[in-house]
This record gives structure tokens, sequence and C-alpha cells, in this order.
């Protein structure tokens, strides 16, 4: 086992080799006290025709300019722009920036939420359990006021998450990911249910609905100020 890495990367070097060709294995994520759930880095080359229904969804709701946000790979940043939008795909990552480069995807930043600029996009995409990257309650009302500050006047938030497997309002796990050998930071993640992040954004200002029907647990909105 390596020295511990950014929380991400082990993801970013996973990304990397799958688009080598040269895959050591899966993504593991260990939730700490609870399970390991193996991803196959495949899983972010995907083409359209391969994507779920709620993707599609998520997609089809996004107009104007867009903000994708943990990109990753670039799946939707490329079937985006092949509608002929605007998309400035983001990813923490720098492995997950030259993938999406090499892909072909066209306006590529490293960096975070709080790294875009103020109203660039029209649509902000976070999706995959985007909705996790808040790591706790406080953290989603600062994603929620990051979002209102890139957002154009009328634009659109499409977010997904899933709730906690029990009936408490939402959850926060403490993982990491690992990848061959190597160890990411450990970070927090949220589970909250829909109804759950629609209260919270309600009472700060966001107007939302679901753009899909819940179903294990998983959901999918889009909010507007």
């Amino acid at each position: 086992m390596t020295g511990q890495l950014a929380p991400w990367e082990p993801q970013g070097r996973a990304l990397r080799d799958e688009w080598r060709g040269a895959s050591a294995g899966p993504i593991e994520v260990h939730v700490h006290g609870g399970d390991v759930e193996r991803l196959d880095a495949a899983h972010f080359f995907r083409e359209p025709a391969d994507f779920d229904d709620w993707e599609h969804s998520a997609l089809q709701a996004a107009r104007g300019d867009v903000l994708d946000l943990g990109a990753g790979a670039g799946c939707h940043a490329l079937a985006l722009q092949a509608r002929g939008l605007r998309v400035r795909a983001y990813d923490v990552d720098s492995h997950a920036v030259s993938v999406m480069r090499a892909r072909g995807v066209q306006d590529v930043q490293l960096g975070s939420l709080a790294e875009a600029p103020d109203a660039c996009c029209d649509s902000l995409l976070l999706l995959m359990h985007g909705i996790g990257l808040a790591g706790d309650v406080e953290g989603l009302a600062w994603l929620a006021e990051d979002a209102a500050r890139v957002l154009r006047p009328g634009g659109r938030w499409i977010v997904d998450g899933r709730g906690p497997p029990d009936e408490a309002d939402c959850g926060v796990s403490r993982q990491h990911l690992e990848y061959d050998g190597s160890v990411g930071a450990p970070y927090d993640w949220l589970w909250p249910h829909a109804d759950f992040v629609q209260h919270e954004l309600a009472r700060a200002g966001w107007r939302c609905a679901a753009l899909d029907t819940p179903r294990d647990g998983r959901w999918l909105l889009v909010a507007e100020r």
C-alpha cells in the first residue's frame, strides 16, 4: 500500500489507466464501519446508449451553457456537447482532467465549484450522487449558496442523490477511495432523502421539482431560483 493521496486521486488514477487500456482493477469505496463498494472505471466511459433512464432525464433538462461539476471521464459532458450545448467540465483530479481533454471535452477546468466564476452557466449538473459532495447538512447550505452564485438568473441546478437505508432524513458516512493499492484521504459523504433536500433548499429560496421517480432510495431534482 502506498502513501495516502488526495481524496479523489485513486479514482483519477483508475480513469487514467482505463483510458490507456491498462486497468488494474476496480475503484473501491470503503465506508468506515460499513461495506466496501467496488466500481468499474469503465462505467465512467459509457456512451449515451448505455446511460440509465434517470441520466437521460437529467441531461434532457440541461439548457444553455452547462457547468458539469465532478465530471470524471466526461461521459455526460460529451453527450451534451453532441447536442450542441456549450459545456464547461470541472474536476478536482488532474488525471480526470487529462482524460477528458484527450476524449474531446472542449472546456475542461481543474478545480471545484468554489473556483468557478460567478454567473457562468445556465445549468449546473451535479450527478452520480452529486449531493453527497456536500459532506454534511451544513455543507449542503454552502453548496446551495455556491450553486446560486455560479448560475445566471433563471438558471437551474440538476442534482441527484440517495437517501440512507434507515428512516432518517439524512445520514453522513466517513469513507475513502482505494485503487491498485493507492489510498485516498478520508472524506464525509451526505446521504439525504429527496424530501429533506427540497425542504432545505426551499429555506434558501430554491424551487424544486422531481425529474425522476425515486427508486432504491435514488432521486433526481431540478432546483431553480
